[in-house]
């Protein structure tokens, strides 16, 4: 018995993960990856597969077992696994209070038993070759289902410098507020001082820029400068150094 429950919990959670990812394909981020697949359906697993082995499983048995002490025809039996089936497989979703869980805990209770029924049939005469097409199939149709998640997945766009200057500028709080939020010069008074603040771009790679923030100021023929340097790319920003002269006016 044991050896059936698990190969219907195995069956059943492929294909709840499998419906779940299906649901959400259709809101896939532009340039998701092969990674971003399978880390969905890493968390998918995470709470489908515990719930259907050792929940679904266990009340499975305990099922069997109850109605094989019961004197009844197979008919009344098939019809009271049915029901038991599908009264424990809506009790998560009684529990969270979501009636569309208590569907999909029905549907996947019934499934269970489908599966199970099947595997009792066929118990003593599935040979190897069988089972390698009872494991392999989900993974079969996962696997064409990430080459098609993939297929109508639409690339990002480009990484411009435009993009990455945004992205420097983007956060609250650092002393690149008082630059300006896209490639320019600014030019103002401050405490006597001519204040110039300018924000520069270079790419230094695919993708890869540099955005630098110089502030230069003059006053009585007394000039400094002081920059700051950061390399950016696509959701990334480092620090690469700057420095100068002490600023001699408040900000």
């Amino acid at each position: 018995m044991l050896l059936r429950k698990l190969a219907s919990a195995y069956m059943v959670s492929a294909l709840v993960i499998i419906f779940f990812l299906l649901s959400s394909i259709h809101v896939t981020s532009p340039g998701s990856t092969l990674f971003d697949f399978y880390a969905a359906v890493l968390i998918f697993s995470l709470y489908v597969v515990p719930i259907v082995f050792i929940y679904g499983a266990g009340v499975s048995a305990l099922v069997e077992v109850v109605l094989g002490k019961l004197r009844m025809n197979v008919t009344m039996k098939l019809l009271l696994q049915v029901v038991l089936h599908a009264v424990f497989g809506s009790v998560l979703g009684i529990i969270v209070d979501s009636k569309l869980f208590c569907l999909y805990g029905t549907i996947a209770a019934v499934l269970f038993l489908l599966f199970d029924n099947l595997l009792c049939k066929l118990e003593g005469r599935i040979q190897a070759k069988g089972w390698l097409i009872w494991i392999a199939s989900p993974l079969v149709i996962l696997v064409c289902l990430q080459i098609y998640n993939q297929s109508i997945t639409p690339p990002l766009p480009p990484f411009t410098e435009k993009d990455a200057v945004e992205f420097a500028t983007s956060g609250k709080g650092t002393v690149i507020d008082y630059f300006p939020k896209q490639v320019g010069t600014r030019v103002m008074t401050i405490d006597g001082y001519r204040v110039e603040r300018e924000t520069r771009v270079a790419k230094t790679n695919k993708e890869e820029y540099e955005v630098t923030f110089i502030e230069k100021w003059e006053k009585d023929g007394v000039t400094g400068q002081h920059s700051y340097n950061y390399s950016v790319s696509r959701g990334s920003m480092t620090a690469n150094g700057g420095g100068g002269d002490r600023i001699p006016y408040s900000r």
